[in-house]
């Protein structure tokens, strides 16, 4: 792989959009959830990798089903922040708010389920139990308060990330 193919500005900018979101959401999860300042940090930083990584495979793999036109376009604006051809006859902002709503829902579930699982495997009560026991007790645990903790960090730092893209877009 050659340097020109090497997609720089979207790594730096997913990277610097993971440093403000591990930073914000670990606030958030430091008051709302009974953790240490370094649970928190750590189990941020553990979320929002797992997210991130979840997401982009989603979006590889989406790449591969999704006709050529639309791949391309896609593509386009991601890498270059600019559409291709706009071959869609529908609104473009439409279409994008509709799929931030989708990745903001699918980080929440994500995220919330990572949560609950890293605090059912590090629990005294989960040294007992083997490892499918225990991702099956965190899959059946309801915690509403973990899910307003997490949505309220993704809402911060969502929009907070939505309002720097917005700044820059406009500067």
């Amino acid at each position: 792989m050659t340097l020109s193919v090497l997609p720089l500005s979207i790594i730096i900018l997913q990277v610097l959009f993971l440093l403000i979101g591990i930073v914000i959401e670990a606030v958030v999860l430091y008051f709302k959830l009974p953790l240490t300042q370094r649970q928190s940090v750590e189990c941020s930083t553990v979320v929002n990798l797992v997210s991130s990584i979840f997401v982009w495979l989603i979006f590889l793999i989406l790449q591969g089903i999704i006709p050529e036109m639309i791949r391309l376009e896609v593509i386009s604006y991601i890498l270059f922040n600019k559409f291709y051809k706009l071959l869609f006859l529908i609104e473009v902002d439409s279409i994008l708010m509709i799929v931030g709503i989708i990745s903001f829902c699918v980080i929440c579930f994500i995220e919330f389920i990572v949560i609950v699982s890293m605090q059912n495997l590090f629990s005294e009560e989960a040294e007992s139990r083997s490892l499918m026991q225990t991702l099956q007790v965190s899959a059946v645990r309801n915690d509403p308060g973990k899910a307003v903790a997490i949505v309220t960090a993704n809402v911060l730092s969502q929009g907070f990330l939505f309002l720097l893209l917005s700044i820059l877009r406009f500067v």
